[in-house]
């Protein structure tokens, strides 16, 4: 099932002898956002609460200095620090009109260009760069947003390719 040069890696990670860490935190924004669209998250609580279910919590308790946690932090300081990222991240997402947050500040809700960026597999920072786009742009303008996506791996090709 695997290349034997990678049989080695397995065997260590099945025996516990490599530790495996989450690679949820610089992406928490776009996964927390697909929560939200498919009405799994509909409240700062179950936002809150879909963190502390995930993996990545896991592992900043057991490893916090790895998730840029002060050492010694846990317990209800650990639980704090995980609010903060879920509301840090849920008010970056309804500054840029991926969701919208009722008066309270409570309620969560997807709004079409949040549910466009999930359909589309989108990253948040290509979606802000969309959002700022003008519709009157032309199409230089246009592909120049396209070709800075983070997820086209040949950007620098193409936008070199459009800009002779």
């Amino acid at each position: 099932m695997t290349r034997r040069e990678m049989v080695h890696l397995y065997e260590n990670l099945l025996n516990g002898c490599e530790v495996v860490e989450s690679q949820l935190l610089p992406c928490v924004t776009e996964h927390l956002l697909v929560e939200i669209v498919q009405l799994t998250v509909t409240d700062i609580t179950k936002a809150i609460k879909w963190l502390q279910c995930s993996y990545l919590y896991v592992r900043m308790k057991k490893n916090p200095e790895n998730y840029s946690i002060k050492k010694g932090i846990s317990g209800d300081r650990l639980v704090k620090h995980v609010q903060d990222i879920c509301v840090k991240k849920v008010n970056e997402l309804s500054q840029h009109q991926m969701v919208e947050i009722d008066e309270d500040g409570f309620l969560l809700s997807p709004l079409d260009p949040g549910r466009l960026m999930t359909k589309y597999y989108l990253r948040f920072d290509t979606m802000k760069q969309i959002m700022r786009t003008p519709e009157n742009c032309c199409l230089e303008d246009a592909l120049h947003v396209i070709c800075s996506a983070e997820e086209i791996a040949c950007a620098d090709i193409l936008i070199n390719y459009f800009s002779v």
